[in-house]
This record gives structure tokens, C-alpha cells and sequence, in this order.
């Protein structure tokens, strides 16, 4: 039986680094349920009801439609443009003073309180649809995991994910096409400085407000889950106190993945079946050289924090 309050799992990172790969794999173990960016089921789901990773529209969902009645006695419990109205202020520009001395970030965690409560709802109504220990949720809004984390009220446990920012940068340069004609979800690119920049700026973030976090947070690079899927998940498992075996997952060089309740992500989440793991290198040939330069300019001061060398082949 699932635990009355599950452990949260926050896989941290920007966006292209790996992360729904990761959060869907280990959402395939018994007692772990992923969700995907969680931070989008307002909008995403409850307001444009778009598909979940089941590929059924979410409000048609049995999955999410339970979801809501236990924690909200249905879909027009609670809010749903006042929550995604709110959770627009979660943004860096707009919270600086998580950053600040104890006693200011503590204001600024305050000011948050009613939103995270309904967070904290939608947490353990997940995990007791699914009857789940742990609830993965892959936001890409970086101060989220130190927001939880302060919580006396929850248990929670961060992946801070990282990935090379020149692959990254790599990646949302080229359009990731949508999964399905009717998918929603195709990716448009963004330019060089702009992905750049925001790989900085989360990173930075999750650093800063992660400090002190002690043993609930690990840090992993994508292109070492890549090069030893079972070694990764070990760790997570590991993290979160589990006993979940990564051989339940990994075969060979892929990963056997199911259908997933995730509400948004990269439209990769509506695969399903043996999925080959491998790490997307194309940017080294690819990727024009003064680009490259430019992302190590604005990128540096982490590259080495991380373990990436500056000039690369």
C-alpha cells in the first residue's frame, strides 16, 4: 500500500537535457509514478486539455479523472486558471528572494504557501490513484525543487540532470517535430543565446537555492545515464531509499517503457515498447563552430563546475 504522503522525486534540469527519457524509465518501476512537468497539468491539461501520455485527451483520462475527485472532488474543484495564473510567478525574475538570508527566503517561500498546498494535494492524490511510494515530476521551473524541499510536510528528493549546454543548445536549434498530427506538443526551436542563457540561468538557479539540501539531492550528468543506464538508476533508487532494480528496466542498450500518465513533455513520452539508449553526439559535426563558441562563452563559468571541457572536437 502506498505511503499517505509519497516522496516527491523532482527531476531538476532545462529543457532537451534527457529528462523525460529518465522520468519515464524509472516510472516504470512498481510504486513509482511519473507525471511529467507537472507544472503544466493547469493549462496543459485542466484548461487545453491536451493529451496525456496514455494518449487519451486528460479530462477523459480514468487516471487524471481520479486524480481530481480524490483531491479536489473533480476537474472544477479547484481553479485552473487562477493556479496556472499563479504559477507563472514561480519564474526566476520574480523570485530572487529564495536566494536571499534565511529569514527572507522564508518571507518568499510564505507568499506561496496556498499554491504549494494545492501542490501538495495534487501530490498525494496522485500517489494514491496510483498507488505509489514515490511521484516523479520533471518542471522545468528550477526554484520548484527548493520550494518542496522547505516543506516540513513533504518528503522530497531532487535529480538535479545536466547535460553538455552545447548539445542542448544543439537540439533546440532544430524542431522537434509533434508525436501525432493531432499531438499539440511539436517543439520550435530557439536561438543560440536565448537556449544558452537559459541553460546558464536554470543551473545557476538549481545550484544556489539546492545548497544545503545535504543528501536529498544527487547530481547527474545525461551523458552518464547514457553510457550506464543501470549504474544511474541504482543511484536514483538509492536516493530515494528504494530497492527498485534496474534490471526490472534496462535491456542491453534500451530501455523497455509503458505507457506513462504524463501530462506534458517532450512528445517522446508517447513512445512505448524497447527504446534504444544512446546519446546524441550530432552536435560535435554538426553544429556550426562559431555556435559552439558562442554557447562556451555564455555557458563557461558552469562548464567545468559540471565537468565539461571548454574546447571540444
Amino acid at each position: 500500500m502506498a505511503a499517505p504522503t509519497p516522496i516527491v522525486l523532482f527531476l531538476a534540469t532545462s529543457g532537451r537535457s534527457g529528462s523525460t527519457l529518465l522520468e519515464r524509465t524509472v516510472g516504470q518501476w512498481d510504486g513509482w509514478c511519473s507525471v511529467g512537468e507537472l507544472s503544466w497539468v493547469w493549462e496543459k491539461g485542466l484548461i487545453e486539455d491536451q493529451r496525456c501520455g496514455c494518449g487519451t485527451p486528460l479530462r477523459s483520462c480514468p487516471f487524471w479523472t481520479e486524480v481530481f475527485e480524490r483531491g479536489f472532488g473533480g476537474f472544477d474543484g479547484v481553479d485552473a486558471e487562477a493556479q496556472a495564473a499563479g504559477w507563472e510567478d514561480e519564474r526566476l525574475t520574480r523570485n530572487l528572494g529564495v536566494f536571499g538570508p534565511a529569514r527572507i527566503r522564508e518571507r518568499a517561500l510564505a507568499t506561496k504557501a496556498s499554491r504549494l498546498d494545492v501542490l501538495i494535494t495534487l501530490y498525494r492524490s496522485i500517489a494514491a490513484t496510483a498507488a505509489a511510494d514515490v511521484v516523479v515530476d520533471s518542471s522545468k521551473f528550477p526554484l520548484r525543487p527548493a520550494m518542496v524541499l522547505a516543506r516540513p510536510d513533504l518528503s522530497a528528493r531532487v535529480v538535479h540532470l545536466v547535460r553538455d549546454p552545447r548539445g542542448m543548445v544543439f537540439s533546440w536549434r532544430r524542431a522537434k517535430p509533434e508525436a501525432a498530427a493531432d499531438a499539440g506538443e511539436g517543439l520550435a526551436p530557439a536561438s543560440t543565446w536565448h537556449a544558452a542563457a537559459w541553460w546558464l540561468a536554470t543551473h545557476v538557479a538549481l545550484d544556489r537555492s539546492l545548497r544545503g539540501a545535504g543528501e536529498r539531492v544527487m547530481q547527474l550528468r545525461y551523458e552518464d545515464f547514457v553510457a550506464d543506464p543501470g549504474a544511474a538508476l541504482g543511484s536514483i533508487a538509492g536516493l530515494v531509499g528504494s530497492d527498485a532494480d534496474p534490471a526490472d528496466i534496462v535491456e542491453g542498450r534500451a530501455l523497455r517503457l509503458g505507457p506513462t500518465h504524463t501530462v506534458w513533455g517532450n512528445p517522446d513520452r508517447h513512445r512505448s515498447g524497447l527504446v534504444e539508449v544512446r546519446s546524441d553526439e550530432r552536435w560535435r559535426a554538426e553544429m556550426p563552430a562559431s555556435e559552439k563558441r558562442l554557447v562556451t562563452a555564455i555557458t563557461g563559468p558552469m562548464l567545468r563546475r559540471y565537468g565539461y571541457p571548454l574546447h571540444t572536437a
